[in-house]
C-alpha cells in the first residue's frame, strides 16, 4: 500500500489504531503510578514500559489530532508521512545531544523509538 493513496477508511483505521495505543498507554501509566505508591525504588527500576508509554502518548497525540482534523483531505497521507519523516529526522539528528539527566536522555530515546515504530507500522500496512 502506498501511503500517498490512503483513503478515508484507511485514515480512520489509523485513527482507531492510534486511539487503541493511547488507551494502552493510560493503562500502563496507571499501573506505574500504582507501583510507585507501593515501592518507588522497584517502580523506577522497572519503569521502561511506563517511559515508553509516556513517550508514545506525547508523540502520538498530536498526530492523532492532526489526522482527525484532516481526515477528509485527500492529500493527508502524503502530508502525514512528510510530517512523520521530518519529526524522525529531527529526533535522530538530535539524539547525540546528551543531557546530564539520564531520565531525559532515556525519554528522548523512547520518543525516537516511537517514531521509528510508526514508520514500521506503515511498512506493513
Amino acid at each position: 500500500m502506498n501511503i500517498d493513496e490512503l483513503d478515508k477508511n484507511e485514515i480512520n483505521d489509523l485513527i482507531v489504531k492510534i486511539e487503541g495505543l493511547l488507551e494502552q498507554d493510560v493503562v500502563e501509566l496507571d499501573k506505574f503510578k500504582a507501583s510507585l505508591a507501593i515501592n518507588p525504588v522497584h517502580a523506577f527500576e522497572w519503569s521502561q514500559d511506563a517511559m515508553y508509554s509516556a513517550a508514545r502518548t506525547e508523540v502520538l497525540t498530536p498526530y492523532l489530532n492532526y489526522l482527525k482534523s484532516n481526515v477528509d483531505d485527500e492529500t493527508i497521507g502524503k502530508r502525514f508521512l512528510s510530517l512523520l519523516k521530518k519529526d524522525l529526522e529531527i529526533k535522530a539528528r538530535n539524539i547525540k545531544n546528551y543531557s546530564t539527566s539520564n531520565g531525559h536522555n532515556e525519554m528522548e530515546r523512547q520518543r525516537l523509538v516511537v517514531l521509528g515504530n510508526m514508520c514500521d507500522y506503515f511498512r506493513w500496512m
